[in-house]
């Protein structure tokens, strides 16, 4: 992967820190995008940092390489679920979330 595209699912401050540390790091705003249901956190992402958003997560997961899952464990079970349908073989999935094991 010469180039990959990671989508953040999640918009948090952890999802932040992390789109801005790679952003500092040279990786093309258009190589990264994120997904979060709220509004305000989307667009506080799109203000600082340049990368795509989406409410839905199954838009941010068409056509990227690595899937960043940085939302909170209460939820992380119900957005796995919804994820499932949208996943490719070939994505590799990372979890920040705290406390969950595999």
């Amino acid at each position: 992967m010469s180039n990959p595209r990671i989508a953040f699912i999640g918009a948090g401050n952890m999802a932040a820190s992390l789109i801005g540390g790679l952003r500092a790091q040279g990786i093309p705003a258009t190589s990264i995008c994120a997904s979060d249901p709220g509004a305000d956190k989307r667009a506080e992402l799109e203000a600082t940092h340049g990368v795509e958003t989406f409410a839905d997560n199954g838009q941010a997961l068409a056509g990227v390489d690595i899937v960043v899952l940085a939302v909170k464990p209460q939820v992380m079970q119900a957005v796995c679920r919804d994820l499932a349908a949208h996943l490719q073989s070939n994505q590799l999935i990372v979890s920040i979330a705290a406390g969950i094991t595999c």
